[in-house]
């Protein structure tokens, strides 16, 4: 037979299209076989991915299971999981496909987060909790609760946590507090003495439940924790946590504490801040934002928004009813619960 001539010299019966009798002609000659010398490939063939064949002459990437238009990452691509198209470099990332990393950019649902998406309600600052004496306070008893105002549950793996130590007050002692401005103390991440940053780890897969609460602590050992599951990420944990977010922060940092008179601290996603919260203190012993050992800094209930969070007035010490670490003394708080509303 002399293929493609329109001669059927060898009078089988058969096109003279279709060289390797798989019952598609050529697709140089009308055909839709891509491949007329291999019976396997034809355009009702069933695809092999990633095989660097086009089995079903489809004409599209070998690499592109999910018909995104993104190759697989594993095979030189830039898409994360090739078995779903609604997963791709460039797509929107909200809410719609909750707790999904629909862009592949390591974050997940950016594009839903706003201002006030998770607010700072709970500070413990000077918890006297595994510490040697019943009235000194412990740096490893420190953590930070987060409160999710959305109504869908947030992912914050490679978020990143930043804290600013200014160490004085503003009434002369110390080493000197923020610059006043008619005569209030303005916190100001340019007068920190110390600015730490932390990102969290993809690994341990924080999640803050819509309407509910996650803990970032120094520290969750059981001699500090009456209730050691109740921190949800160790953010000096560098064996546990190594690596680093997009941002490029360390996904611990042992130098992370908000103990000082003055302070700030930002959640902060893809460098969005997300939260703020900034304090300060006019004399060592009194406010006005509360300060007081084994009492955590807490937000009032009725205060659960972004801008009434800023303020002194909607925070006070913890409920002395609320006991979340007995030891040496009881250290009150409630982690990853809603404390009080603040007179």
């Amino acid at each position: 037979e002399t293929w493609y001539d329109g001669v059927d010299s060898d009078c089988d019966g058969a096109s003279d299209y279709d060289q390797d009798g798989d019952g598609e002609d050529h697709d140089d000659y009308g055909g839709a076989d891509c491949d007329d010398e291999d019976g396997a490939i034809n355009s009702s063939a069933t695809e092999i991915w990633y095989d660097g064949v086009d089995q079903d002459c489809s004409g599209t990437s070998d690499y592109d299971q999910d018909g995104d238009g993104a190759d697989s990452e594993d095979y030189g691509g830039d898409d994360c999981l090739d078995s779903d198209a609604n997963i791709a470099p460039g797509l929107t990332d909200d809410a719609t496909d909750s707790l999904t990393d629909n862009d592949c950019d390591d974050l997940v649902d950016e594009d839903a987060i706003v201002e006030g998406s998770l607010l700072f309600t709970e500070l413990s600052r000077m918890s006297s909790a595994g510490g040697t004496a019943t009235h000194s306070w412990n740096l490893e008893a420190n953590w930070v609760e987060v409160y999710n105002a959305e109504s869908f549950d947030i992912d914050i793996s490679n978020w990143a946590l930043r804290a600013c130590e200014e160490k004085g007050t503003n009434d002369g002692t110390g080493d000197g507090g923020w610059t006043e401005v008619d005569g209030v103390p303005v916190p100001d991440w340019d007068q920190c003495d110390e600015i730490h940053w932390v990102g969290i780890s993809p690994d341990a897969a924080v999640i803050v439940p819509a309407g509910g609460y996650a803990v970032l602590c120094q520290n969750d050992d059981g001699s500090i924790w009456d209730d050691p599951t109740q921190c949800d990420y160790v953010y000096t944990d560098s064996s546990a946590w190594t690596g680093s977010s997009p941002e490029g922060y360390a996904y611990a940092n042992e130098d992370t504490y908000w103990h000082h008179h003055n302070g700030l601290l930002a959640l902060e996603l893809d460098g969005t801040q997300v939260d703020e919260l900034g304090w300060y203190e006019l004399s060592t012993v009194d406010g006005p934002w509360p300060r007081s050992v084994r009492y955590t800094m807490t937000l009032s209930l009725s205060a659960y928004t972004a801008s009434d969070n800023d303020s002194a007035d909607n925070w006070c010490n913890s409920d002395n009813s609320l006991i979340w670490a007995s030891s040496p003394t009881d250290n009150f708080g409630s982690p990853l619960a809603a404390d009080k509303s603040c007179p």
